[in-house]
């Protein structure tokens, strides 16, 4: 495919793609980013309320608490399961691995968090996992070092700068060490910067998939594209220009997003990370690429297995990527309230300061100022008494607090977030238990199907995770789970392994699940006994039962029978043996203690002379750097001798 071509091709996909700023699904999330702030409508009058109903933002925030503390509650929120015999303590591992990259090597709780809510507000959440080759580099600085040591770090390390006290021959040296530290990176993506193929039916079949987003040109050199291309790029675009949603975000902060840095290497451009199927080799067959592109210029275009991107979508619609939204539930609920609310205000209003019938008979030129004067026992100054009368207006609103509570109804209908979701009102303390408890599972049973469909996101990318480390990690690695240094090394591992998601949403609440499992525990003891089950069976409904209290890492508090040392076997008791025998056994121990002592002396003698070599090496090595200097030194000076000859001569 001619590059042009190819080019006109990835512009023509991005200006179509959902997502983009011009399309319903944007204008849609950043109605729905107002709604959530509490913004005027625009359609406000001067002189009458302005009060805003928050029905986005607390159905949203009233779901999020028991959505995130589903996942983020100490134990694994995804199991891996083997595929063929023999693989189940590899699937432990991963399971464990997989985990604490999620949660350690990345900020596991607020990924977890900000993905959530997006998917609550902008109808879809993504995130993007992809693998960071990154180069860490420490500077260290060393004092008084000799030249046998400058000689061992220099081996070790980057001289980047040195002196050398002539006095004691000892350095002081600056140097740089690098270390190769690949880590899988997961980072949220703002809605504004995700772009999909209009009629896409699932995320991971997307012919065209894109994170458009600012980067500055020192970022596009540090991820390794040529300095001299990086350089030439010019500025492309504005948030002003392509969305309001960003606008949105960031408008009560006074930032100005378009504003570039005086520092060159901070100048901001825009970067498309484009996903692609296309025949780009002409072969008739198309193929995933990866196209890293700034507006006509390609930086990168290479074929890849899969894109790196996870959706979470709390309603979905079938056969489509884009589901609803909590907020296209409450959209409208908010401005009907708004509305309700407003009026009953200016009723409140209106009873409460009358307004005055004032006959022109008995107006002077005070009569007006006093009226506007609002102060108890002011005068009001009129040339007759009597004539002044208050216009009183019925209090009406009372009406519409009924029409309040219908559309709260209708919002508990919608979403699943109820008064008694919240907490107890004063009515409901004369309901009975039981019916307390049903209108909660009703409302709890929507919040779950949500934490059910977060959870299968999570699946997937965890799975994305695991064919990461299983592709590009080929060092091992030592990390620390369930309170022992364990060495990791996943390039041998099984990179379709199944998963199992532990969303913890079983029968009942958390009270009652722990209740059940202090039961099973129970049932447990007594079936060990005879032979039912087993220490790891019991652990397994320990660490479970931890985590529904809420108290963090079960291994804190028990020892994985798993992760257990295993027991030394006792030595069996000597027999006592006669005084013949004892006397045999008392020259044997003397004759091997001989010999570990001659043993000994021949090593230490061995040791001695390989440190002596060591020496005579090390002092041959120091010569021929010292004479190797001698050299250059004199190669120097004969040349600043030939210039200042030349000069002279000039």
């Amino acid at each position: 495919m001619d590059e042009l071509e190819f080019i006109a091709m990835l512009q023509a996909e991005e200006y179509g793609a959902v997502g983009f700023y011009n399309s319903e699904v944007a204008s849609d999330q950043e109605k729905a980013l107002r709604y959530y702030h509490g913004e005027l409508f625009g359609n406000e009058e001067e002189g009458h309320s302005t009060v805003i109903s928050r029905d986005v933002a607390s159905t949203i925030d009233g779901i999020m608490p028991d959505l995130i503390r589903v996942f983020v509650s100490g134990d694994n929120v995804v199991e891996f399961q083997a595929t063929k015999p023999g693989d189940e303590a590899i699937a432990e591992q991963a399971t464990d691995y997989i985990n604490y990259i999620y949660f350690k090597d990345n900020d596991g709780f607020s990924i977890t968090h900000n993905w959530a809510k997006d998917g609550l507000m902008n109808k879809i959440g993504v995130v993007k996992a992809c693998w960071d080759e990154v180069e860490d580099k420490k500077r260290e600085t060393y004092e008084g070092l000799s030249e046998e040591a400058l000689l061992l770090l220099s081996q070790e390390a980057e001289i980047i700068e040195a002196t050398t006290d002539d006095a004691t021959g000892l350095s002081d040296v600056t140097v740089i060490r690098s270390k190769d530290k690949g880590r899988v990176r997961i980072e949220n993506i703002p809605p504004e910067e995700f772009l999909i193929a209009p009629s896409t039916r699932c995320l991971e079949d997307a012919d065209y998939v894109a994170h458009k987003c600012l980067k500055t040109l020192s970022e596009l050199i540090q991820m390794g594209f040529d300095k001299d291309m990086v350089e030439n790029l010019r500025s492309t675009g504005s948030y002003d220009e392509y969305d309001g949603r960003a606008v949105e975000r960031y408008k009560n902060e006074d930032f100005d997003l378009n504003s570039d840095s005086l520092d060159p290497a901070m100048r901001k451009v825009w970067v498309a990370e484009e996903y692609v199927r296309c025949d780009f080799d002409g072969d008739g067959v198309a193929e995933l690429r990866k196209v890293t592109r700034v507006d006509n210029e390609i930086l990168e275009n290479i074929e890849v297995d899969e894109h790196p991107f996870v959706d979470f979508s709390p309603i979905k619609l079938p056969h489509k990527v884009f589901g609803k939204s909590i907020a296209d539930d409450t959209v409208d609920i908010q401005l009907i309230k708004s509305t309700l609310l407003r009026q009953g205000m200016d009723n409140l209003y209106m009873s409460n300061n009358p307004r005055i019938e004032v006959p022109d008979a008995i107006v002077g030129e005070d009569t007006f100022d006093d009226l506007l004067t609002v102060r108890p026992g002011a005068p009001i100054r009129t040339k007759g008494a009597g004539g002044l009368n208050a216009i009183a207006l019925p209090f009406t609103a009372g009406q519409s607090f009924q029409m309040l509570d219908y559309w709260d109804g209708e919002k508990e209908q919608r979403t699943g977030v109820t008064r008694y979701n919240q907490g107890l009102d004063a009515n409901s303390l004369n309901k009975t238990a039981t019916g307390i408890a049903m209108i909660q599972n009703k409302g709890m049973g929507k919040v779950e199907l949500i934490a059910r469909n977060f959870a299968n996101s999570f699946g997937q990318l965890f799975r994305k995770i695991l064919r990461l480390v299983v592709k590009y990690q080929n060092q091992e690695r030592t990390v620390r789970l369930r309170g022992h240094w364990i060495p990791m090394q996943p390039d041998a591992w099984n990179a379709d392994m199944h998963v199992r998601e532990q969303v913890g949403l079983g029968t009942g609440n958390r009270n009652e699940r722990v209740q059940l499992r202090m039961a099973l525990l129970e049932l447990q003891k007594q079936a060990m006994q005879v032979g039912l089950t087993e220490p790891q069976q019991l652990y397994n409904n320990v660490s479970r039962m931890v985590r529904e209290m809420e108290l963090g890492d079960a291994s804190q508090y028990f020892l994985d029978p798993k992760l257990a040392a295993p027991q030394q076997p006792q030595p069996p008791q000597q027999p006592q043996l006669d005084p013949k025998s004892q006397a045999d056994l008392q020259l044997k121990a003397q004759k091997m203690q001989e010999d570990l002592q001659l043993e000994r002396e021949k090593l230490e003698t061995k040791v001695m002379l390989e440190r002596e070599q060591m020496q005579a090496e090390m002092t041959l090595k120091r010569e021929e750097m010292q004479a190797e200097f001698a050299l250059k030194q004199q190669g120097i000076n004969g040349s600043v001798a030939n210039i200042e000859l030349g000069g002279d001569i000039g």
